[in-house]
């Protein structure tokens, strides 16, 4: 039997239902739109992780307009931009960061459908700056309140930023709370000998992983023998481990077995492209074969939503989500259990286009599969994997500003 433990986030609101009732610091039911989201609301932004800058704090452009009427918040109010003056209004928020590394960034936001779909948002950090939308009439995936916008390296003190928007959000409204920064290496050096105690739901290889907020996810997989393909042998588990509550898996809505693909995060959702599937039974030939499929999954509605798919099947390959774009690279085609073909063209795609695109990154003189990528800086470092001759120690990275591919350290 699984017990599900509630998060923090559930621990907290439930301490404030009876607090709000007596606080001065939070709206009375009859000034507010949804009664219910008050006990969310985070009067004290000293109570939370890491460093928070509230709206109080930070810079702003144009006139803005404190308002309760829509918890959660943090503080004593959020502020929005009244739907005037589009394009001239910003509001700055620069952290004082006790020392270097690399920190979470959230913001926090309530939600309606008055609210923008498109909000422009700026991180400056030590690698130069990142750009990305967020849909702010989607509810926030962290306490109802809290949307990741990404991990980024910082230097000390106060030399990063966030610059919230609101050009190209004509007729809606954009919400401005509050900005977190959780240094990453603090919550893995205290948390990981906890997190080493539990074990995944199925012994697998060839899975995906990802973080969104504070769960650790992981999907599908292979869990029979090695190079042995058939439909039993596919993990048809799909779950998350909370990060400050490392106890227990919780199972979520399985899609459709598949192994080898690509898993990232972005914005609070999580995205699958490709992989390999067999259908045969465990005493047949083995028939696994590279899909095109992609899909994207929302934890906040507990819903899967198909793509469009890849441009060609694909499967060993890596992806990695970067300033609001997918990115993958590496990888083959196989058919009935054999390669059919290494793909010399990555893949990119960006999360704003409604419907999402794949386009072609530029053509690579060499093929890799099972390989490792990450971006650092404005490079796609392409790490290791398997060639057509066997196992290879290259490093390549991609610019991400001319789109030329040049060669790392070995």
């Amino acid at each position: 039997m699984q017990i599900k433990l509630p998060p923090i986030w559930a621990v907290l609101a439930l301490a404030n239902v009876h607090a709000a009732e007596s606080d001065p610091r939070f709206p009375r039911p009859d000034q507010v739109d949804k009664p219910a989201n008050i006990p969310y609301i985070i009067p004290d932004p000293a109570t939370l992780p890491g460093i928070v800058v509230d709206n109080t704090q930070a810079v702003l452009v144009g006139q803005w307009k404190h308002s309760v009427h829509t918890p959660p918040f943090v503080g004593v109010s959020y502020i929005h931009d009244m739907k005037e003056e589009k394009g001239g209004k910003s509001a700055t928020f620069t952290p004082d960061l006790p020392h270097a590394g690399r920190y979470e960034v959230r913001m926090s936001h309530n939600s309606n459908i008055r609210r923008a779909n498109a909000v422009p948002v700026t991180i400056r950090h030590a690698g130069g700056q990142a750009t990305l939308t967020v849909d702010e009439g989607q509810h926030a995936p962290i306490g109802k309140l809290f949307r990741p916008l990404g991990t980024f390296q910082f230097e000390k003190g106060r030399k990063g930023s966030v610059t919230i928007g609101t050009a190209g959000t004509e007729g809606k409204y954009v919400i401005v709370d509050s900005v977190q920064f959780i240094p990453v290496e603090d919550r893995v050096a205290t948390s990981a000998p906890t997190q080493l105690k539990t074990k995944l739901p199925d012994p697998v290889t060839s899975f995906g992983a990802c973080r969104v907020g504070d769960h650790l996810y992981v999907y599908g997989g292979h869990k029979g023998q090695a190079h042995v393909y058939s439909a039993a042998s596919h993990s048809k588990v799909f779950a998350r481990l909370s990060l400050s509550q490392p106890d227990t898996w919780e199972t979520l809505p399985f899609n459709q077995p598949v192994q080898g693909f690509g898993m990232a995060a972005w914005d609070g959702k999580i995205y699958l492209s490709g992989g390999s599937r067999a259908t045969n039974r465990p005493s047949d030939k083995s028939n696994l074969t590279s899909m095109a499929e992609a899909s994207l999954y929302d934890p906040e509605q507990e819903r899967w939503t198909p793509l469009p798919p890849l441009p060609e099947p694909r499967s060993s390959h890596e992806m990695v989500a970067h300033d609001g774009h997918l990115y993958i690279i590496g990888g083959w085609h196989m058919e009935n259990g054999a390669g059919h073909k290494w793909h010399r063209h990555g893949l990119v795609a960006d999360l704003s286009q409604k419907p999402l695109r794949w386009k072609k990154l530029p053509e690579t003189p060499w093929t890799v599969r099972a390989n490792a990528a990450a971006i650092a800086g404005n490079h796609l470092h392409v790490i290791g994997g398997l060639g057509p001759k066997g196992l290879t120690n290259a490093v390549r990275k991609l610019n991400l500003d001319t789109l030329q591919w040049s060669n790392g350290p070995d």
